[in-house]
């Protein structure tokens, strides 16, 4: 091999490094972006996120009126009953099915949770008007504790797609009550809406790595 291939092979070899190197830079900004705007939109969800647990508490209050038996706080329950069973993956199952296939086998903590969620959220059964008339969250917070809840269900959704498991479950343990409640707020609230799939499956797969 002549010098002069020897040099154009050293060109050839030091532009694909440096190739190389410009797209994992890329890539790692790009990382780098997402997880500081995802930070930033976590802020700007503060006051629903204490809407959103104001009025829960507040409605599991008065479901304990009824179930003295049920642990003390909302908090308590979410930490045993941990993550709907069966949520993800779903293989192509409708979420509207879950209810028939494991309430029967739901343990003790867990049917509470799914008749706390069932209250929040009831099933229509023909009933008229918004969900948010049914609803055993107190008349003057319901529309809001709607509206948070959707804020937040669609935040964890939007950014599980596009953040590492690995991230969220290091950054967001924090997080994990709230992303639990919500897998099993959606499942209550679908059999008022009816919306066919699978459900939000990024939300449900967050809820099952960081509760585990």
């Amino acid at each position: 091999m002549t010098g002069f291939e020897w040099l154009a092979m050293g060109v050839s070899v030091t532009g694909a490094v440096a190739s190389w190197g410009a797209f994992v830079f890329q890539r790692v900004k790009t990382r780098d972006d997402r997880t500081i705007e995802m930070g930033q939109k976590w802020s700007e969800l503060g006051v629903k996120r204490e809407l959103f647990w104001t009025a829960l508490r507040e409605a599991y209050c008065n479901f304990r009126n009824d179930n003295p038996y049920a642990p003390e706080s909302l908090d308590a329950l979410i930490g045993a009953a941990g993550a709907p069973p069966d949520l993800y993956p779903r293989g192509g199952r409708d979420l509207r099915l879950w209810p028939n296939e494991n309430a029967s086998k739901l343990g003790t903590d867990q049917r509470l949770m799914w008749e706390f969620v069932s209250q929040v959220y009831p099933s229509q059964q023909g009933q008229q008007g918004k969900i948010t008339d049914y609803s055993s969250i107190s008349p003057q917070l319901a529309i809001q504790f709607h509206e948070a809840r959707g804020a937040h269900a669609h935040f964890w959704k939007n950014w599980a797609s596009v953040v590492s498991m690995r991230y969220l479950c290091r950054h967001y343990a924090s997080a994990r009550l709230q992303v639990v409640l919500l897998c099993w707020l959606e499942i209550a609230l679908v059999h008022w809406t009816q919306d066919a799939g699978e459900g939000k499956t990024p939300l449900f797969r967050f809820a099952q790595k960081v509760s585990r």
